[in-house]
Formats: structure tokens, C-alpha cells, sequence
């Protein structure tokens, strides 16, 4: 649970900083695809509510005071993949099945589909790694890595690691680097 001063700002000591990917396994990751393809993510959730203007309230997500990813999208969807090799449906999976913009244009369903996803891999981040995309990915204006850092009174490395694990474990879910294997 996310704790407050009293002047409203968090207590970033008390944030729940466990589960953060090993320095060594960072370094066999692809961070800057995994970071660039969130970063399109996000720009795509704020298109389809621009595409979708009549659902534009079902389709609005906020990250809330206690660093939770919130959306009205139903989330008792049942969102399906077809893993290749095996014959049934896969439920609660998280894999992303396309960027593309003009299928997102023209599925409502699409929208809502990514939305819960996003949700669903933003619940397996630990709450410093949430503090941490929160403030680079939808806070306006977005913070620098040095506000950030400040904030969490993290040293430069300490906090790149962080980061670092935020973005790999998203799009680990989500896998991101999956799908650009196979456009």
C-alpha cells in the first residue's frame, strides 16, 4: 500500500521494491526495444480513445494515487491467444497480437482487448518500478530520469536497474519483442 506525507507527496521508502530483475539478466535483454514498443503502447491507448470518441469513457485509463492502472474496459473480458503448435485457446494471456494502428481504428473490441492487458502486466510490476513508469510514461509533463532518481533518493544505478526491470517485465508480458519477431 502506498503511503503519504502530509503534504500529499509518497513515501518512496516505504515502496514495495521486491522482485526487481538481476543486473545479469538485464543485460541479456533488449531494454531499448522493450521501452520503445511501450512507449508506442501508450501512445496507442490515448489514440483509440481519439478513434472511438463515442466509448471514450470506457476506453480512459489513469494510474491511481496508489500506483494502480485503472480503466472501466470489463475486465472479466476473456482475452484469447492461439499458441502456435497448440490446439486450444489460451486464457488470461497478455500477449499483444498486433501494433497495428488501422486494426485499432476499426475494433472497438481491440481497444478495450489492450487495455486489459496493459492492466493485467502493470499488476506484476513492484510499486517502485510503477512509480517509476508512471512518472516517464503518463504523468504530464512527464518527469526526467534525474527528477525521478531525486525522488526516490536512488543512485544512478540503483535507479536504471529499476527502470530497466519495469520495461523488460511489460514487455515480457506483453510480449513485445515477440511480436516484432514476426512483423
Amino acid at each position: 500500500m502506498v503511503k503519504y506525507d502530509g503534504g500529499g507527496n509518497i513515501i518512496v521508502a516505504l515502496l514495495d521494491d521486491s522482485r526487481v530483475i538481476s543486473k545479469e539478466t538485464i543485460k541479456l535483454e533488449n531494454y531499448k526495444q522493450y521501452k520503445k514498443d511501450f512507449d508506442e503502447i501508450v501512445e496507442l491507448l490515448a489514440l483509440n480513445k481519439l478513434y472511438h470518441s463515442l466509448y471514450t469513457e470506457i476506453l480512459d485509463y489513469h494510474i491511481s494515487d496508489d500506483l494502480e492502472f485503472i480503466t472501466l474496459a470489463n475486465e472479466t473480458y476473456k482475452t484469447a491467444t492461439r499458441v502456435k503448435g497448440v490446439p486450444i485457446l489460451l486464457k488470461e494471456d497478455n500477449q499483444i497480437f498486433t501494433m497495428d494502428k488501422s486494426l485499432y481504428k476499426m475494433y472497438y473490441e481491440l481497444c478495450c482487448e489492450l487495455l486489459i492487458k496493459v492492466k493485467r502486466s502493470w499488476s506484476k510490476l513492484n510499486e517502485v518500478e510503477r512509480f517509476i513508469i508512471k512518472s516517464l510514461e503518463f504523468d504530464t509533463p512527464p518527469d526526467t530520469d534525474e527528477d525521478i532518481s531525486y525522488k526516490l533518493k536512488y543512485d544512478s544505478k540503483k535507479y536504471y536497474q529499476y527502470k530497466e526491470s519495469g520495461f523488460i517485465k511489460l514487455g515480457m508480458q506483453l510480449k513485445l519483442v515477440m511480436l516484432e519477431m514476426l512483423s
